[in-house]
């Protein structure tokens, strides 16, 4: 055995220093791994959850297992910028996370020297979901950064929008400022008036092309204007002149208050009027 061995064998794994002291004696008396005492082999004493990169696994003498699930995972803390960070974007998704991944987050927050893999061994957490939340709670305090900074920079801009809906003035491009034009147009020696583009002011207003958005913009900003629409009752009567088809509701309203208000109208039927003949025959004619 190397002496790199033997210090990765001393150094890393959970158990006692006494123990490695002891196993690395009887290693070098040439006692192979199996005749050991089960406290002093390098048995698997924690392991990770089994995610897509694999799992990450700590022995109890030779600390964690090369796998690539270990690599991801170093790579990662390297890259992020340490447990500190981790435990931050953790912090802010806790009501997200699971049992495991709380304890991780305990463990994250307190003095320990442990690497992030070996907390993850060490509380069984899948290596990919401590990766996903970390990048959950960066989007969660991207956006709270992202309003704080809005917000400390919205009187900024209220004012760009302000300055958009509200128009600028310019000189005039009729007088050019002079606020008189000749009366003839083409004979400067004629008699002077006031100009009638800008009413002797020689100003004129330019508006900007974004008036109208900022318009509506500072209008919804100030409450001024409700976006969403009030209720509207639609009321639609039925009227029907139909001459002999069937009326129409509002027309048998009418009727029927019509007749009780007047019931001594006598409603009007077809009939038929027979007229006797002096031979004794019947001569029938129609009435209304």
């Amino acid at each position: 055995m190397s002496l790199r061995s033997e210090q990765r064998l001393f150094l890393n794994g959970p158990a006692s220093d006494k123990d490695k002291i002891i196993r690395r004696e009887l290693m070098r008396m040439g006692i192979v791994e199996e005749k050991l005492p089960k406290q002093l082999r390098d048995t698997v004493v924690s392991r990770s959850k089994r995610g897509p990169i694999g799992a990450i696994v700590l022995r109890n003498m030779s600390g964690l297992e090369k796998s690539p699930a270990l690599e991801t995972v170093r790579t990662f803390e390297a890259n992020v910028g340490g447990k500190e960070e981790i435990a931050e974007k953790l912090s802010a998704v806790s009501e997200q996370l699971t049992d495991q991944q709380r304890e991780l987050l305990v463990l994250l927050r307190s003095s320990t020297k442990k690497s992030l893999a070996r907390l993850i061994a060490e509380t069984g957490v899948e290596p990919v979901s401590v990766m996903a939340m970390y990048a959950n709670g960066c989007v969660v305090l991207g956006k709270i950064n992202a309003a704080i900074e809005a917000h400390r920079n919205l009187p900024g801009l209220i004012k760009d929008l302000v300055r958009h809906a509200l128009d600028k003035e310019a000189i005039c491009k009729v007088c050019v400022g002079l606020k008189v034009v000749p009366s003839k147009a083409g004979s400067p020696k004629s008699t002077q008036v006031t100009c009638p583009q800008c009413d002797g002011t020689g100003v004129s207003l330019v508006a900007s092309k974004h008036k109208e958005f900022a318009h509506r913009q500072l209008l919804e900003v100030t409450k001024l204007v409700n976006e969403k629409s009030g209720t509207h009752v639609q009321v639609t009567q039925q009227v029907a002149v139909t001459g002999g088809q069937k009326a129409g509701f509002f027309e048998k309203m009418l009727e029927a208050a019509d007749g009780i208000v007047h019931p001594e109208k006598a409603k009007v039927i077809d009939a038929e009027i027979l007229q006797s003949t002096p031979e004794g025959e019947s001569v029938s004619s129609e009435g209304n």
